[in-house]
């Protein structure tokens, strides 16, 4: 059977000697054939890594091994980097409803990844369609679904409460992971700064039964978004103009998203708030983001500052408070039923530059942080607000910590006391 521990072992543990002493066992046990849970892809590129992404989720989930060919797993050639994010939006754009399932590159060398992909079918709205099909695992093979299998996924759907406990913030990366630069012109649309965080929680039965995203709930949303720290933090000390700015962007009985321009008096100017609710089966889920525009420099100088790093973060805490805490207790107020249980929150900070540290201002600090690592996002999974100093600070810590800085702790924790003792009045972009 097949080592379950490179499913279950967290992600930052998953490194190469781990992926390696995997594939080395299957060689051994003579294990390393295709299952209805294992899968192994030469390239991203093809349309069979979503399918079988796709029939995992429908069926009973699994990992898909992206840059590993099943004749010589020992020596496995990798992918580029970048077809992390290139997987990530072929999964976004191809599987309906939306399912992106966790995907983590293990470095190989500087320049060749393996992606080990893990799906787990509890996170998905099933049935999971890709390319208008319903596709499930059999021994070795992805297949199409009969229509007894489709009708059967269907009836299981219905029942009350998919998401088990500790799961809920990953379902929330499913439906909420941020587009994220892929090296392609579709970058051009990307901010130079993206602060997304997102939350939800699950219905009682008697509220899911008749529940829709109308007209009543999205002005409480928007008053509620439009008179949070949140907003205000990234207004500045100029107050948010009328609720009338909001502009829609998908209007639907279980999807809706508004983006409005902020009012801004000093910069960085064109910053914006977006929200994007869901409906999925007994789940109302939510996003907001807040979007700082702008073309990027042609240099890597200075310019490419966004967002100082105490500041970034206090934006961080305040969209958890917001997405956490305010907009649960809005929706409770408006359905006149409060919510079974909480479904965690999730923060992204994404960006459009080339290096994200730079704009974050990290550069700032007097170390050496640019080793090549470059990444375009960073993500941290919550149970709840309250969380959300603690974890700053580890987060922050492991960071410097893992690019060298010796009292990285220290560094860490300072930045986060001036984010989070700073009033939000004064805090704002």
């Amino acid at each position: 059977m097949i080592d379950t521990s490179l499913f279950t072992v967290p992600a930052e543990r998953i490194d190469a000697p781990l992926l390696m002493a995997f594939l080395a066992q299957q060689v051994t046990e003579r294990l390393f054939t295709e299952s209805t849970t294992l899968e192994f892809k030469r390239q991203s590129s093809s349309d069979n890594v979503v399918r079988a992404i796709c029939a995992m989720a429908n069926t009973s989930g699994g990992i898909v091994l992206v840059g590993v060919d099943e004749r010589t797993p020992r020596q496995a050639p990798g992918v580029e980097p970048d077809e992390h994010g290139k997987l990530v939006d072929r999964c976004r754009l191809a599987l309906e409803p939306t399912f992106v399932p966790e995907i983590i590159p293990v470095p190989l060398d500087a320049e060749r990844v393996v992606l080990v992909v893990r799906v787990q079918p509890q996170l998905a709205d099933r049935p999971v369609f890709c390319g208008g099909a319903v596709w499930v695992r059999v021994p070795g093979q992805t297949v199409r679904a009969s229509r007894p299998q489709v009708m059967d996924m269907f009836a299981r759907q219905t029942a009350y409460g998919t998401v088990p406990a500790g799961m809920a913030s990953a379902a929330l990366v499913s439906t909420f992971y941020p587009p994220t630069p892929n090296g392609t012109t579709d970058d051009a649309a990307l901010p130079k700064l993206r602060l997304r965080a997102a939350a939800g929680v699950l219905l009682r039965p008697e509220a899911h039964a008749h529940m829709m995203i109308g007209s009543a709930l999205k002005d409480r949303l928007r008053d509620a978004i439009d008179a949070s720290d949140a907003v205000r933090w990234a207004a500045g000390r100029n107050p948010p103009a009328a609720r009338s700015w909001w502009e829609p962007e998908i209007v639907r009985a279980t999807e809706w998203r508004e983006r409005r321009l902020l009012n801004r008096r000093w910069g960085p100017d064109n910053v914006s708030v977006a929200v994007h609710v869901r409906l999925e089966a007994a789940r109302l889920a939510w996003s907001v983001d807040v979007d700082i525009a702008g073309s990027q420099p042609q240099d890597a100088a200075e310019a490419d500052l966004v967002v100082p790093v105490e500041h970034w973060l206090r934006g961080w805490t305040e969209l958890a408070a917001l997405v956490g805490t305010v907009l649960p207790d809005a929706v409770s107020e408006e359905i006149l039923s409060p919510p079974l249980t909480h479904a965690g929150i999730v923060l992204w900070v994404v960006s459009g530059c080339a290096d994200l540290r730079r704009a974050l201002g990290l550069h700032r600090l007097s170390y050496d942080l640019d080793r090549g690592n470059r990444t375009a996002d960073w993500r941290i999974d919550l149970d709840g607000p309250d969380e959300v100093p603690a974890a700053l600070s580890a987060w922050l810590q492991r960071l410097l910590l893992d690019e060298g800085v010796t009292d990285g702790d220290r560094v860490a924790v300072s930045f986060v006391e001036q984010a989070l003792g700073t009033q939000s009045g004064a805090a704002g972009l």
